[in-house]
């Protein structure tokens, strides 16, 4: 049985990862361009994303391979630098052409466009001004949404606000408790903000928001090892409470923060009125979800969860140090589905193995293949059991700049960096192109 005729079948990447032209045509410093640049100053091995993958200046062959692999869509992220180079303010025509050219490509390749507005990257003149911690910030990014719908809106209908809630949070751990979720509460008002401006300014839009975390799963399969894995995923730990799914997904769905949000950290929340909460959960059309991995448990003689924090002697590792768990996916949008009853994305999931060009000029990455079907398979198997989930997006289209080292290889497409960024399809380009054709009929 195959997933349903309109299954969207995509591929994903973020803007800051793939572009490259660090500086180019107006583009401004964003907080990810200092910190590497950084780095590099101190590091001459360090690598940094100057070029990355040259997808600024190789869009028209990057587009003909999208149309190569057959997908249906193509999830990219814009950098805030790029249209607005200081983050407000001025806009840069520049960077709205390159994205006009991406998104006018996609659709003449009948592809269809899914736009990430964050992912990672701010532009450094906000940074200077206190980034998410600055009481402005929602207000900022309200109008840098504004400026993408009135220039992509037309044509543009599939909108993700932020990317990865729960990394942003822990990006934030640094800071003592009390800003930390105070910030955290800023970049909700500002998925409000952004996700109310969508609705307003774009035609027939569906907006959405990425979450992350990585989902319990049981080799069991019965209602009590479900009811373990439900509080295991929706837990809030008093010691990292900024990676939790309900931490941002229930103010959004809901309208309100998490009760033990209330009873562990009353004393330092920030004030919360109850037009924030209105405008946080202003009405969203799907959740997104990013799934890579996730947490084997176990139910003990006592009925407590167990949790594995090593597999079996031997397991295998990806090249992030990352296990393999096809079952997680299955658990993982069976228990979304139970709690926010929405409309659910796969926006991103991948595998890095180390790659290698074979002497017959190919690259044959087995493993990568054999990742792509199995969990396909877990999500199917949710999918026939009725959970309601409306696309999957294979992370990355190409390999990338991995948030410090271009060592880790996600990609359908080999980029080989020391020739030029050569493009290279693997062997799972073409796996995964035969999946899209059949309508993952035959995983």
């Amino acid at each position: 049985m195959a997933f349903k005729k309109d299954f969207l079948w995509g591929t994903a990447t973020s803007a800051y990862q793939i572009e490259g032209a660090w500086l180019e045509d107006g583009k401004g410093l964003n907080d990810l361009d200092v910190l590497f640049a950084e780095k590099a100053k101190k590091d001459k091995d360090q690598d940094v994303p100057l070029v990355a993958c040259d997808h600024y200046h190789r869009l028209e062959e990057d587009l003909d391979l999208l149309k190569e692999l057959k997908v249906k869509v193509y999830r990219f992220s814009v950098s805030w630098a790029r249209i607005m180079p200081t983050g407000e303010g001025e806009v840069n025509e520049k960077g709205i052409a390159f994205y006009n050219r991406l998104i006018d490509g996609l659709l003449q390749r009948n592809i269809i466009p899914f736009l990430t507005i964050f992912h990672a990257e701010m532009p450094e003149g906000l940074m200077q001004k206190g980034g998410f911690q600055n009481p402005e910030f929602p207000a900022i990014f309200e109008k840098f949404t504004e400026v993408v719908a009135r220039n992509f809106g037309d044509r543009v209908k599939h909108f993700i606000t932020f990317n990865e809630f729960g990394s942003m949070g822990q990006t934030l751990a640094g800071l003592p408790q009390q800003r930390m979720f105070y910030a955290i509460h800023n970049i909700l008002k500002a998925h409000g903000r952004s996700a109310r401006k969508l609705k307003e300014l774009v035609h027939d839009v569906k907006v959405g928001a990425v979450f992350d975390a990585a989902a319990p799963f049981s080799l069991i399969e019965d209602e009590k090892h479900f009811k373990h894995a439900y509080d295991g995923f929706f837990n809030l730990d008093k010691d990292v409470p900024q990676t939790a799914v309900k931490l941002y997904a229930d103010p959004i769905f809901f309208g309100k923060y998490p009760e033990e949000y209330w009873e562990l950290f009353s004393d330092i929340a920030p004030e919360i009125t109850k037009e924030d909460m209105e405008l946080i959960s202003t009405p969203i059309d799907f959740l997104a979800y990013n799934i890579y991995h996730g947490r084997l448990f176990h139910i003990d003689e006592n009925g407590h969860s167990v949790w594995h924090t090593r597999r079996e002697t031997g397991a295998i590792q990806t090249t992030m140090g990352w296990s393999v768990d096809p079952k997680a996916m299955y658990f993982a949008v069976k228990l979304l589905a139970d709690r926010y009853k929405k409309p659910i994305y796969i926006t991103e999931c991948g595998v890095a193995f180390p790659d290698m060009i074979f002497g017959d000029g190919k690259i044959h990455d087995t493993l990568r293949e054999e990742f792509i079907r199995t969990y396909l398979k877990e999500l199917k198997r949710a999918v026939d059991e009725g959970v309601d989930v409306r696309g999957y997006f294979y992370w990355s289209f190409m390999d990338n700049f991995e948030w410090g080292s271009y060592t880790p290889r996600f990609g359908l497409t080999y980029i080989d960096f020391e020739n030029k960024q050569k493009r290279i399809p693997k062997d799972s380009f073409y796996t995964y192109r035969k999946i899209i054709e059949q309508n993952g009929e035959n995983l």
